[in-house]
């Protein structure tokens, strides 16, 4: 059972997560400090923050059935976690990398499957697909 908020999972897990994928981007939870001078000329900033309230659809209890006198469950959930990704750079042409790297980050899954998926380690080791 996961003992951690989900969101901040989340978040922590999606900056990890973006910092190792685009090592050239320097990346943030939440926006910076308004004393924080952002250096744009050496690398462009993605700040990953949530974006609204979180929305639970519930959970479902299945069965893979029957193992020697156990019964396999599994339980799945859907929790929506509106998130933000704000991007900052010092140049056009930089902007235009940072958003192409962000984006092909977002969709490390599966071709037919594109979106993003995480495992949080801090959460109980359950994955996160972002869709």
């Amino acid at each position: 059972m996961a003992t951690r908020d989900a969101p901040a999972a989340v978040l922590e897990a999606l900056v990890a997560y973006f910092a190792a994928a685009i090592p050239s981007i320097a990346v943030l939870r939440g926006w910076p400090e308004t004393d924080t001078a952002l250096d744009l000329a050496a690398r462009p900033v993605l700040a990953v923050m949530q974006a609204g309230a979180v929305e639970d659809n519930g959970n479902q209890v299945g069965s893979l059935g029957r193992v020697s006198s156990t019964t396999m469950r599994y339980r799945t959930g859907l929790v929506s976690i509106p998130l933000q990704l704000d991007l900052w750079a010092g140049t056009r042409e930089g902007m235009d990398a940072a958003v192409l790297a962000v984006e092909a980050a977002l969709s490390n899954d599966l071709p037919w499957r594109p979106y993003l998926y995480l495992t949080a380690t801090a959460y109980d080791a359950q994955p996160f697909a972002l869709i």
